[in-house]
């Protein structure tokens, strides 16, 4: 495990911190983009890294890219968002649990 992206130029990308300031939680965030694609915001969540696994790595990081991908289209970013209302959000969600 132990990868970053470069969540600037990728607009899919997730980008992992296994070494941040607290060794007892993982940071997993994603980029959000305006209407002309430039990164304008980013949105991140800090499980506990006790309790985190491949599979809720693979969970969470779906997540966060689905809510940044939302954003995004909402405020005007149209290229590339699989994701664009919240219930598809919710639809995959129960699919996960």
């Amino acid at each position: 495990m132990g990868r970053k992206a470069n969540i600037q130029s990728d607009p899919n990308s997730i980008s992992f911190d296994f070494e941040g300031s607290d060794k007892n939680v993982l940071g997993i965030a994603s980029v959000i983009r305006n209407n002309r694609g430039e990164a304008i915001a980013g949105m991140s969540i800090t499980p506990p890294l006790h309790e985190i696994n491949e599979k809720k790595l693979d969970c969470l990081s779906r997540l966060i890219r689905m809510g940044c991908s939302l954003i995004s289209y909402k405020i005007g970013y149209q290229e590339d968002c699989p994701v664009r209302d919240i219930r598809e959000i919710r639809e995959w969600w129960k699919h996960e649990e």
